[in-house]
């Protein structure tokens, strides 16, 4: 209960999403620092790329299931395949 606490407190760091469904709102975020990411890494910018993949990070307390970080991996790489094609 603890640690749960001090995530919803947040801070100028974290955001907590108290929803049922976070995809919508965090697709934007998560899209938009990933083709940073790949914008950094193509040209081989290695110290911009780890700045930016140091910029974002998404919390999940299991690694399988609907919430997972198995399941956001997937969501992610659909949503910049549908970007980038």
């Amino acid at each position: 209960d603890t640690a749960i606490d001090l995530l919803r407190a947040g801070g100028d760091r974290i955001a907590w999403l108290d929803t049922d469904d976070p995809a919508e709102a965090l697709r934007a975020t998560l899209v938009a620092r990933a083709a940073e990411l790949r914008q950094a890494a193509l040209p081989g910018d290695a110290g911009s790329a780890l700045a930016i993949l140091d910029s974002h990070r998404l919390l999940c307390a299991h690694r399988h299931g609907p919430f997972g970080v198995a399941q956001w991996n997937r969501q992610v790489e659909r949503w910049l395949s549908d970007k980038t094609g």
